[in-house]
């Protein structure tokens, strides 16, 4: 996967740290880290440019193993401090990664502002797709369009976890793609996902919003930048 017409590819083992990951033998989140390496090296980014920001748990150790820009933080607030950063640093390809309970139940509330402000963050919004760790090539190749996208872009990453539930092994034989493809109606697709078992991957929804653009002056009060977010 190197970017056409690149004339030094670069690898996907150079967005690779040299700590040694302490997942658990056959854990599925080491094809989530090849996945995004493999992304990285398709876009050709500079690591410096990029930032993958992280909460607690397993999945959430990814930033310790990436070579680029990273920040290890609290339970369930990955998003509000990317979200900072990318508020900050608007010129940075700023990731997330995270469980469900990181993303999803402590870090519920953070997750619903971070769509409803659509930032240019891959962590939905106006992108909601669905991989699965059994399909690495793919997983990366919707991690390079999401990483595209303009605006928030979300990923649910079907990962076994073989040490502790050895029955998700099964999953390789009960995934298959999303009927139909990819769609700009926001009332289909969620119709889709409620009828859906969660064993369906793909790209799921893809629009076009307005994406949020932090402006003006860092100076500002603590209500002017209140008022900006809530815009």
């Amino acid at each position: 996967m190197n970017p056409p017409g690149t004339a030094t590819p670069i690898k996907p083992k150079a967005y690779k740290s040299d700590i040694k990951p302490v997942w658990c033998p056959g854990c599925w989140d080491f094809a989530v880290l090849n996945a995004y390496t493999k992304a990285l090296a398709w876009l050709a980014l500079p690591r410096e440019d990029v930032a993958m920001i992280t909460g607690i748990g397993c999945s959430s150790r990814i930033a310790a193993y990436t070579s680029v820009y990273g920040f290890h933080g609290v339970h369930g607030r990955a998003l509000a401090l990317a979200s900072g950063l990318k508020a900050a640093r608007p010129d940075l390809t700023v990731l997330v990664a995270g469980g469900d309970g990181d993303g999803l139940s402590i870090g519920g509330n953070h997750f619903i502002h971070a769509c409803r402000r659509n930032m240019d963050l891959t962590a939905g919004a106006s992108f909601i797709a669905r991989g699965f760790t059994g399909d690495p090539n793919g997983l990366a190749q919707m991690l390079v369009e999401a990483i595209e996208h303009p605006g928030f872009s979300f990923i649910q990453v079907l990962s076994p976890w073989p040490t502790f539930r050895p029955e998700q092994t099964q999953w390789k034989h009960q995934v298959r793609p999303f009927e139909g493809g990819p769609t700009g109606d926001p009332i289909l697709a969620a119709q889709r996902i409620q009828a859906d078992d969660g064993m369906s991957f793909g790209v799921i929804y893809k629009n076009d919003y307005p994406v949020f653009q932090p402006g003006g002056s860092r100076d500002g009060t603590l209500a002017d930048i209140e008022a900006e977010f809530g815009s």
